[in-house]
């Protein structure tokens, strides 16, 4: 079961957990910013327990699914097309809307919300660049490809402080630094049987969650130190790929999950326009401990998260009729 998995994750077939995680990830995406729109960040609990994994997680499926092919030109162009075409354009579009000045798309380090696409573009690109010397000295040994990946990781997070502050944003350093590892265990699981095996292992699983619940304490109520928040990252991302591999094919919203999963990047770049319309609740709603009504506001999370999905869908489908912007944009 795992060989035939890695197997087809490495080749060219789309399998029905990927998608669903990945319509899962983007659902957190669209909830956490709706809840920062229309609560703020004062609910801090709700928006803890979103983003404490979702965007590893999309870092960790686009390693997963990443298709190696030997033309390094070639990989470069195409993920060019498919994330620097749609951030600069609606990145500068957002902009207009949102009154911000367009450099900020650019020196920012967030990239007016637009980080994601800039980052996974140069990911992309590093990767690429150490499979071209993976190639050229015919490396094909697990442990040497751990070293090289390694050593990338520790290049790329001196640079978070080696550059100036001004380069450092605008290359978003501390952002490619942090998702790195999480892209690059996805492409490990992908290539190799080995790696698939230790994390969907129940005993990792059981330990990821042991410590995940662990870690996700101590960061947010005892001590916010690095040390906790990266092994939940890590514990969080095997756990809920471990949870979807089980069990996603099993849910009657499976089929929504994997529509929205194959077009996880459109709702990705599209969502934030829908946002621009919605009022702030925060000053209607009176929270005891920003805790009280926790459950009957995710509910409402949730359901306007969901039409706001639904309503970037038919502008994706309206926008991908024209054959120019669905080949060269979207």
């Amino acid at each position: 079961m795992v060989m035939n998995t890695v197997q087809i994750i490495s080749g060219s077939k789309r399998i029905d957990y990927v998608d669903h995680l990945k319509g899962f990830a983007i659902l957190l995406v669209v909830m956490s910013h709706v809840i920062g729109k229309t609560l703020g960040y004062d609910h801090i609990f709700l928006l803890n327990v979103i983003t404490s994994f979702y965007m590893p997680l999309f870092m960790f499926l686009s390693g997963l699914c990443c298709r190696k092919k030997n033309n390094l030109l070639y990989n470069i162009i195409k993920k060019m097309k498919r994330l620097l075409v749609p951030f600069v354009l609606f990145g500068l579009l957002r902009c207009f809307f949102i009154n911000e000045n367009w450099i900020h798309l650019f020196d920012t380090e967030l990239k007016v919300g637009y980080w994601f696409l800039f980052v996974l573009f140069v990911i992309f690109v590093i990767y690429y660049f150490l499979q071209g010397i993976f190639i050229l000295l015919k490396i094909k040994n697990f442990k040497t490809e751990i070293i090289a990946y390694f050593i990338t990781f520790i290049m790329l997070y001196g640079l978070k402080y080696i550059l100036p502050s001004m380069v450092s944003s605008y290359l978003s350093m501390g952002l490619i630094a942090g998702m790195f590892p999480f892209f690059v265990l996805g492409v490990l699981v992908a290539q190799y049987e080995k790696m698939m095996h230790l994390i969907t292992n129940d005993k990792m699983y059981t330990l990821s969650l042991f410590l995940a619940v662990i870690c996700f304490y101590y960061f947010y109520y005892v001590s916010s130190s690095m040390l906790f928040l990266v092994p939940l990252k890590f514990c969080m991302v095997i756990v809920v790929f471990n949870f979807f591999r089980l069990n996603s094919d099993k849910w009657i919203i499976g089929k929504y999950l994997q529509f929205w999963g194959g077009k996880s990047l459109n709702i990705y770049v599209i969502h934030y326009y829908f946002l621009l319309y919605i009022p702030f609740w925060g000053n209607w709603i009176q929270v005891e401990n920003n805790q009280l009504y926790t459950p009957l506001l995710l509910v409402a999370v949730l359901f306007l998260s969901v039409i706001i999905i639904v309503c970037t869908l038919i502008l994706d489908k309206i926008l991908c009729t024209s054959s120019f912007i669905n080949k060269y944009i979207l």
